[in-house]
């Protein structure tokens, strides 16, 4: 669990990090550390949790 911007920028380092997905709807902690990794030129991808069947569906 990463709880700090240092810890998030030595993570996105030293890992490599080109891509995050993100769970909607997850918090202010969250919320929080998407403008960091955007400045890190992290592509930020935000997915939807809930199962197909509770998705709406397109008509």
């Amino acid at each position: 669990m990463l709880g700090t911007e240092d810890e998030l920028h030595r993570a996105v380092i030293q890992n490599d990090v080109r891509t995050v997905l993100l769970l909607a709807d997850r918090g202010p902690a969250l919320a929080g550390m998407v403008p960091v990794l955007g400045g890190l030129g992290c592509d930020l991808w935000e997915v939807d949790a809930r199962p197909a069947e509770a998705a709406p569906t397109a008509p």
